[in-house]
């Protein structure tokens, strides 16, 4: 009988595992567009909530609607998957490199806002604020809907056993 591990891996062991996958696999094998797809859709899920909370807390949620932000984060984000091999080699905590990428994301969103009218043509980005600036709250109601997010996962685990 094969040895039983009594301390299952954490994610974030899953997801090193997911990216080693990637790295190793190259672009366009299978394995790695597997465990690409697999890794992504975990990210959107657990991080989805957290990151329209910290949208919602931040001055970031002038830039629009945040579900519509977090949306299109997650598609630039996710476009290749050297951008999570990035992150790894960063040796930030995930949460925070995500927090980071939203807030450069609405950036960049203003800064195209601000090109197009100086060009004359008008969108709905357009007629946004101020530009956006990771403030604590923002920062707060993140770690709150993460942790929240964690809490309900282990409560769903716990009663299914």
């Amino acid at each position: 009988m094969p040895p039983v591990d009594h301390f299952p891996s954490t994610h974030a062991t899953w997801i090193d595992a997911q990216l080693t996958v990637i790295d190793e696999a190259g672009d366009g094998a299978t394995a790695a567009n597997a465990a690409f797809r697999s890794l992504a859709r975990h990210l959107m899920d657990r991080y989805r909530e957290p990151l329209r909370a910290y949208v919602l807390g931040s001055a970031l949620r002038e830039a629009g609607d945040p579900d519509d932000l977090v949306a299109g984060f997650f598609a630039h984000f996710l476009a290749a998957p050297n951008s999570l091999l990035r992150w790894r080699s960063s040796g930030m905590q995930l949460r925070r490199w995500l927090m980071n990428g939203m807030a450069f994301h609405c950036r960049t969103l203003r800064s195209d806002a601000a090109r197009y009218r100086e060009r004359g043509s008008l969108d709905a980005l357009s007629a946004a604020g101020a530009e956006p600036a990771h403030e604590s709250g923002g920062a707060q109601a993140f770690e709150r809907a993460w942790a929240l997010q964690l809490v309900n996962e282990a409560h769903r685990a716990t009663h299914a056993e």
